[in-house]
């Protein structure tokens, strides 16, 4: 019995809450455990600050990224080269056309030239980019 008593009281310590006078014994008044602060006392103050209350938290990690979305507003379709962690892609993107495809950050996306052999330009795909579009020009991406 006097075990789990103990127990009972090393538990409530624990969460927090301050534990309840032993019917069979009253030695837990000045036992260690009847002396702890309680997570209250702990939380304002009372005993001294805490070390990680002025630790700095980071911001939230955003989402990690599967797609990217693609708009083509050159007057001709135009090739495009993804270079993705394992797997590359060559596609072509019609004109006056809106499209996804799979990236992560960090992806770099070639505009190729007609023939597709040349790069014209590239980007890398960031954070905070939502959109790529392929300019009216047909030589340059722009982020948005």
């Amino acid at each position: 019995m006097k075990n789990v008593l103990l127990g009972s009281v090393l538990l409530l310590v624990g969460c927090g809450s301050t534990p309840a006078k032993d019917p069979v014994t009253s030695d837990n008044a000045t036992s260690p455990a009847a002396s702890a602060p309680s997570g209250a006392a702990k939380k304002s103050g009372a005993l001294g600050s805490s070390s990680n209350a002025s630790a700095p938290t980071a911001p939230p990690e955003p989402p990690k990224r599967e797609r990217i979305k693609m708009y083509n507003s050159c007057n001709k379709p135009v090739r495009l080269y993804f270079k993705r962690n394992g797997s590359d892609l060559q596609t072509s993107l019609n004109t006056s056309t809106h499209t996804e495809e799979r990236a992560t950050d960090g992806d770099v996306i070639q505009l190729m030239d007609d023939s597709g052999q040349k790069e014209v330009d590239k980007i890398t795909i960031t954070p905070q980019m939502n959109e790529v579009v392929i300019a009216s020009g047909c030589v340059k991406f722009e982020a948005k």
